[in-house]
C-alpha cells in the first residue's frame, strides 16, 4: 500500500506540470501533443511568481522541414501580440534540434525568467516557432498564466 501511495504522489506531481493549451487560430501546419511548465500546480492557469525561473517545454510534430527557425513568446491580446522582452524573434535552434524535419516528433525546451518588473495579472500567453524564411510554416499555441508577486 505504501508503494502505491508513493507512486500516486509522484505521478500527481508529474501530471501537474502538463498545462491546458489551445492551438493558435488558423490551424498551423504543426501538431502539439503536450505543453509543460514546471513548476505549475494549476493546469488550467499556471500561477507564476515574478522573479522566478520556470521550465517551459512542449512536444511538437511539424508538417514542414526547415533549416533555421525563429521563436517568440507573446502576451496574446485580442487584436495584437505583444512580444515578451526576453524572447522575441530568437534563434529557436538554441531550444530545439535543427534542422526541423517534417513529421518528426521534437521537443522545445526554454528556461523562462520572469522579471519582477512585469505587471501582475492574468494573461493569455502565446508561444510560436516559425521557419525563418516563411512565417506561415509555424507551430503555435496559447495557454493562460497568472503573474503574481512573490
Amino acid at each position: 500500500m505504501f508503494k502505491f501511495l508513493i507512486f500516486s504522489a509522484f505521478f500527481g506531481v508529474i501530471a501537474a506540470e502538463s498545462v491546458k493549451f489551445t492551438p493558435c487560430e488558423g490551424s498551423p501546419p504543426c501538431s502539439i501533443s503536450e505543453v509543460r511548465i514546471h513548476p505549475c500546480t494549476h493546469p488550467d492557469q499556471c500561477k507564476l511568481k515574478k522573479g522566478n525561473t520556470y521550465s517551459l517545454s512542449y512536444d511538437f510534430k511539424p508538417e514542414f522541414s526547415a533549416d533555421k527557425m525563429k521563436t517568440g513568446l507573446f502576451w496574446a491580446k485580442e487584436n495584437e501580440d505583444i512580444p515578451f522582452p526576453d524572447m522575441h524573434n530568437a534563434d529557436a535552434c538554441q531550444y530545439t534540434a535543427c534542422p526541423i524535419v517534417a513529421e518528426k516528433l521534437q521537443t522545445f525546451d526554454y528556461s523562462l525568467r520572469l522579471s519582477k518588473k512585469l505587471p501582475s495579472g492574468q494573461y493569455p500567453f502565446k508561444l510560436m516557432l516559425w521557419d525563418e524564411n516563411d512565417k506561415s510554416k509555424n507551430c503555435c499555441f496559447k495557454t493562460n498564466i497568472e503573474l503574481r508577486r512573490k
